[in-house]
């Protein structure tokens, strides 16, 4: 009996472990564990224009947020790097699930976009291939309408003009639209270096902005040619064009602006961090106000001369956004290091 005894628990161990299983399962990947640990906050909202920041993070769980999303009828969702999650009537985080199964983890979704009438899309990464889906019903079916054609290729962002024309970008250095509200994709645009993300002027449908690393692109005819700015600077993070047309570059040297639409940038060095990186940049245009994240603080200026700081955490800040639907709430999301 006592040489039977060890291979009795290790038979009720593994079916301990096989009945678990499911719910050891759900609970890492719903987010159950998004406060456990000193970094494990990732996401902070200011409802008084920056002065105050609170954690919202119950219920989240991610390695990085690449986008901060609102539809149509100003709820509010998060792309992350293990899928979407929708800010609820409780003020938690809700990791989507749909009915097809597509957003179940692990699913890398890069960017949500929606159109005025409520259409969603979405940029989703899975299984060694960049997808485009559709939504008629608030993410419960989704419906794939575009595919990369190589092994391991992304489709890096998402973007809609005030028209409807839609926009994507892509590890296979295209860039490509749809004018049909995504019935049918269609290349604009062979590019020659990989970009990270689409900025769309907000006073000109025909501006268009793509940067990556160390790249800055401009097209002033809707995306059918684009010119090559001639940025030399290292470590390009986040690009952000005001509605009063200036244009504010985060980058591993520090924030810089450029007031002739690209062509030259000027380091603003006034008491902000030299030679540090900074990880966002934002400008609220209501507020008339700049900010800027460098590690696990914020910078804010109305002249760019003067500075406030705050510190909001121990992670580095690597997206800021004005809510569109009220230029009071600003939200800030950080990535683990």
């Amino acid at each position: 009996m006592g040489k039977m005894l060890p291979g009795i628990i290790l038979i009720i161990g593994v079916g301990v472990i096989v009945y678990l299983a499911p719910w050891i399962s759900g609970f890492f990947t719903s987010g159950s564990l998004a406060n456990f640990g000193p970094n494990a906050s990732v996401f902070y909202v200011s409802d008084d224009a920056g002065s105050s920041f609170q954690q919202k993070s119950e219920g989240l769980m991610v390695n990085e947020i690449f986008d901060i999303n609102f539809s149509s009828d100003q709820k509010m969702y998060l792309s992350t790097s293990q899928g979407i999650f929708k800010f609820d009537n409780k003020k938690e985080w809700q990791r989507i699930k749909d009915s097809t199964g597509i957003l179940d983890f692990p699913s890398e979704t890069r960017s949500l976009i929606w159109s005025k009438d409520g259409n969603a899309f979405l940029a989703i990464n899975k299984n060694g291939h960049g997808k485009i889906y559709h939504s008629l019903d608030d993410l419960n079916n989704l419906t794939e309408v575009y595919v990369t054609s190589g092994a391991n290729s992304l489709i890096k962002d998402l973007e809609i003009n005030s028209v409807g024309r839609i926009y994507f970008l892509s590890s296979e250095k295209i860039f490509g639209y749809s004018d049909d509200n995504g019935k049918t994709f269609r290349l604009m645009a062979h590019l020659d270096k990989d970009f990270e993300k689409i900025v769309m002027d907000s006073n000109n449908n025909e501006t268009i902005y793509l940067w990556g690393k160390n790249t800055i692109y401009k097209s002033i005819d809707g995306g059918h040619n684009f010119f090559n700015l001639g940025v030399t600077l290292v470590g390009i993070n986040d690009l952000f064009v005001s509605n009063n047309h200036m244009i504010y570059l985060a980058t591993n040297k520090g924030v810089f602006q450029s007031f002739d639409g690209g062509w030259n940038w000027i380091i603003m060095d006034s008491l902000l961090p030299k030679d540090l990186a900074a990880g966002a940049v934002s400008y609220n245009n209501d507020g008339k106000e700049l900010l800027a994240g460098f590690d696990g603080r914020l910078y804010t200026s109305k002249d760019g001369t003067g500075w406030s700081v705050k510190t909001i955490g121990v992670n580095h800040i690597n997206i800021i956004k004005v809510n569109p639907f009220n230029s009071n709430e600003i939200l800030m999301g950080m990535k683990k290091q």
